[in-house]
């Protein structure tokens, strides 16, 4: 039995009560039925697992393969290496914050290797490139967040959970975009099948397929904006038009269900760079906007009010 497995099987039968640590994953298991993600804020460059670099392109089959001993072809199979800046050190704070509003932690799962070494938010030939480390490291960071979804499954007092997958651009507009797998082109129309293709597939079966859960009052958009962020797509920025914007990832098509939601969320710049006070903040308001939102549509025992 692999170390991976052996691992998510002791934290599933013990509902997840110990916090994990691989090499380079930082597990924390939790009491509230939210998990926080972090895939790209991690520092560490092991000389042991050679640079992610671009795929090679395969002529014969139209596809790129993610290994080393190929010839790269970045216009065709370009690969994401930059660091999420202070994405690590928001998912900590946001984690702490989050159990200040509510007297319950959050579990956290994050990634410490840097993205020229792994992408965790990527399927694992194009996360790892094959090396063995990486490997490893990839199948333990994706085993966490399933050992914590388990717990949760198993837990009396929650019906519902909610991962929130952290991560960090740079466009320039600085609004905070939240993904819930839907495309620019469906959110400009208005127009998207929520229990079909999207990551927040409770919310869907709870309230229809209404734009509301996207863009309206009971949007997650609606109580980061309440809590003072600028965000993307909400009440008042719906539509992309034309616009940069992350619509999701790996992580959240990957650990939804129709219980549990995944939503990514994509910090601003100015929210990740400000200054020390300011970052507190900025991810103070995060934490009072998502532990409304959670209250609300997550609610069995979610804690105190605010």
């Amino acid at each position: 039995m692999s170390v991976v497995l052996s691992v998510l099987l002791l934290a599933m039968c013990a509902g997840a009560a110990l916090s994990q640590q691989s090499q380079y994953v930082d597990y924390r298991a939790g009491t509230l039925n939210l998990i926080i993600s972090a895939p790209h804020g991690g520092s560490a460059r092991p000389a042991a697992i050679r640079n992610r670099t671009a795929g090679c392109y395969v002529a014969a089959t139209r596809r790129c393969e993610y290994r080393h001993g190929c010839t790269p072809d970045k216009s065709k199979c370009p690969t994401a290496t930059d660091k999420d800046m202070n994405t690590f050190e928001a998912a900590e704070k946001l984690r702490q914050y989050v159990y200040e509003l509510t007297g319950r932690y959050p579990y956290f799962v994050a990634n410490k290797l840097h993205r020229t070494k792994l992408d965790p938010n990527r399927a694992v030939n194009e996360a790892a490139f094959g090396e063995p480390l990486a490997v490893t490291t990839y199948d333990f960071y994706h085993a966490m967040i399933t050992a914590a979804r388990t717990a949760l499954d198993a837990d009396p007092r929650y019906a519902s959970h909610l991962l929130i997958d952290l991560h960090g651009q740079s466009h320039t507009h600085e609004l905070t975009e939240i993904g819930y797998n839907l495309t620019a082109a469906e959110l400009d129309a208005g127009v998207y099948d929520l229990q079909r293709s999207s990551s927040i597939r409770y919310l869907a079966n709870k309230f229809g397929n209404s734009n509301q859960v996207v863009i309206g009052n009971i949007s997650l958009g609606r109580y980061l904006e309440d809590a003072g962020m600028n965000v993307m797509p909400g009440p008042r920025e719906p539509r992309v038009n034309g616009r940069k914007y992350f619509d999701g990832g790996y992580t959240v098509e990957t650990h939804n269900t129709a219980h549990s939601d995944a939503i990514q969320i994509e910090l601003a710049r100015s929210f990740r760079l400000a200054e020390a006070g300011q970052f507190d903040t900025n991810v103070r308001n995060l934490a009072e906007g998502l532990v409304r939102f959670l209250r609300q549509h997550y609610p069995e025992n979610a804690g105190a009010a605010v």
